[in-house]
C-alpha cells in the first residue's frame, strides 16, 4: 500500500479503502464490500485488527481505522503533499530557468542580428559612400575636362584687344585705363566692341553692374576671367 508498508489482499485491501472514505464500516457493508460470508468477512477483519490497521467499536458495531493507521495515513498524505510541492517547486523552477535560458538566447541572437545587421549596414554605407565619391571625382574630372575645353575654344575666338584687356583687368580697372593700356581712342568701340563680348561671356564683371555708364565704373575678372587668363598665359597668348 505505498509508503505505509502494507501487505494486504484483494479483500483486505477492499475494506481498507473504504474506511479511508468512510469513517466506520458494519459487517453487513463488510460483507458486500468482500462478497463473502459473514464469517469470512469477520476473519477479515480479525486479521485486520491483528495488524493493527483497524480496531471494533462495540456500541456501534462497526470497525473503523486505528489510531495509529490514522496516523500513518496523515503523515503519508503529508509526506504525499510535500513531494508534490516540492515537484512542482521543481517542474517551475525548471520551467522558469528553461524560459530563462530561451530568453538570454533569444536576446543573444537578437544581438547578434543587430550586430550583423549594423555591420551590413556600415558596410553598405562604405560601399556606397565609396561610390558616390567616385562617381563625384569622375563627374569632377569630367566638368574640369569640360570646361577646360571650353575656356580652350573661347579664347581660340579671343581678339589681341580682348587678350590684353583680360591681362588688364586682374585688378579693377576704368575705361579710361583700357583704352590707354591698348593705345587706343575711341571709347565707345573698345566699349562694344571688345569689353561687352567680355562681360556677356562672364570673364569681366562691373563694380556698378546696375549702373552700367557709372562715372566711376570699373571693370574685374571673374573667377572665370581668372581661368581664362591663366589659359591665355599657358597658351603663350599673353
Amino acid at each position: 500500500m505505498g509508503k505505509l508498508k502494507l501487505q494486504l489482499d484483494v479483500d483486505e485491501t477492499a475494506l481498507f479503502s473504504y474506511l479511508k472514505s468512510y469513517e466506520s464500516v458494519s459487517l453487513p457493508m463488510a460483507k458486500a464490500i468482500t462478497g463473502k460470508s459473514g464469517e469470512m468477512t469477520s476473519g477479515i477483519l480479525a486479521k485486520l485488527e491483528d495488524i493493527q490497521v483497524v480496531k471494533f467499536t462495540g456500541y456501534k458495531q462497526a470497525w473503523s481505522l486505528s489510531e495509529d493507521m490514522v496516523l500513518q495515513i496523515d503523515e503519508v498524505s503529508t509526506d504525499q503533499a510535500t513531494d508534490q510541492a516540492t515537484d512542482q517547486a521543481g517542474v517551475q523552477e525548471t520551467m522558469q530557468a528553461t524560459m530563462q535560458a530561451d530568453q538570454a538566447t533569444k536576446q543573444a541572437h537578437s544581438l547578434s542580428e543587430g550586430i550583423a545587421q549594423q555591420r551590413d549596414k556600415r558596410e553598405t554605407e562604405s560601399e556606397t559612400d565609396q561610390a558616390y565619391m567616385h562617381e563625384t571625382m569622375q563627374a569632377t574630372m569630367q566638368a574640369q575636362e569640360d570646361k577646360k575645353q571650353e575656356i580652350a575654344r573661347l579664347i581660340e575666338g579671343l581678339t589681341q584687344i580682348q587678350i590684353g584687356i583680360i591681362r588688364t583687368c586682374i585688378a579693377p580697372t576704368s575705361t579710361k585705363e583700357i583704352v590707354q593700356s591698348q593705345k587706343l581712342v575711341n571709347r565707345n568701340h573698345i566699349r562694344i566692341r571688345h569689353i561687352k563680348p567680355l562681360l556677356e561671356q562672364g570673364i569681366l564683371l562691373m563694380e556698378y553692374p546696375d549702373k552700367t555708364s557709372h562715372p566711376k565704373q570699373r571693370y574685374y575678372l571673374s573667377d572665370y576671367g581668372k581661368e581664362v587668363l591663366q589659359a591665355c598665359i599657358e597658351k603663350r597668348m599673353i
